[in-house]
């Protein structure tokens, strides 16, 4: 199977391992495709409910000649249906998940997953795509982009984040001070260099540990060092090097939450390193 079709059927698998109270929270999960939007959603309705397709939408168009191609794009149509009709589709009740329950838990499952090696999914719309007074269908766009780092990150020769987080590094630029100054009847400025300023270097993500004792074990390792201000080598996921860093900035985002599938602890976070010396 192509890359791509090991990331649908990765998404599949996912998707069908979503429970609720015990049981499948999906009746019907599958791949489908089909030249028009419309004619995936009619085949849908057809399907036993709560039922979700997925759909390769293709890849995006290059901003520029250099640029590689856009990141693919990966469709998930969701449908309920709720014979009481009214707003039962949308909330639920006691026998069948509402669509608003079903679109969390899916973005819960793949927003952010690193699937079929080294792809990553990113939520890029979700919006209605169909509905009447029984059934609604809505659908979520998901980026699929190729992971480019190598390996974890490291500070201190540690892998402060654990080993299952997500990380994303962003290396600041190199800023450098200097005082201009010139003489009368002479052109032009003359420039004394008095060093550089601290280089900012960022990660963020999603720090993923088994359960919320084993995060708080990472969380309160990241506080400490944030604290302790001991200057460190960190190193990149491409093995770049970076001596004399501290860590600033710990900083959590969002709530934490359980991964639907796995159970895992999920925290949402930003760490900001400062290079001392450049």
């Amino acid at each position: 199977m192509s890359e791509l079709g090991d990331v649908t059927a990765a998404v599949v698998g996912l998707l069908s391992a979503l429970q609720r109270e015990g049981h499948d929270l999906f009746a019907t999960v599958g791949i489908y495709q089909a030249a028009e939007r419309k004619a995936a959603v009619a085949a849908l309705s057809r399907q036993r409910k709560p039922a979700a397709f997925v759909l390769y939408d293709g890849r995006g168009s290059r901003t520029h000649q250099d640029t590689v191609p856009a990141a693919a794009t990966v469709t998930i149509l969701l449908a309920v249906e709720n014979l009481r009709g009214g707003a039962a589709a949308l909330t639920g009740d006691a026998s069948c998940a509402g669509v608003w329950e079903g679109l969390e838990r899916v973005a819960a499952a793949l927003d952010g997953a690193t699937l079929a090696g080294d792809y990553r999914l990113l939520m890029h719309e979700e919006r209605q795509a169909a509905g009447d007074e029984r059934t609604v269908v809505f659908e979520q766009r998901y980026r699929v982009e190729r992971l480019a780092e190598l390996s974890i990150p490291t500070f201190g020769g540690a892998a402060i984040t654990g080993s299952d987080s997500i990380v994303t590094v962003e290396i600041g630029g190199i800023a450098v001070e200097s005082v201009k100054f010139g003489f009368p009847g002479i052109d032009g400025v003359y420039r004394h260099h008095a060093g550089t300023r601290g280089r900012t270097i960022r990660w963020q993500g999603q720090l993923v540990a088994e359960d919320d004792a084993a995060l708080n074990e990472v969380e309160g390792e990241l506080e400490r060092l944030a604290v302790a201000q001991v200057p460190a080598t960190m190193v990149d996921a491409w093995g770049r090097s970076y001596p004399e860093c501290v860590l600033d900035v710990f900083e959590r985002q969002g709530a934490r939450r359980r991964h639907p599938v796995t159970g895992a602890a999920v925290q949402g976070f930003e760490l900001t390193f400062t290079q001392l010396r450049v």
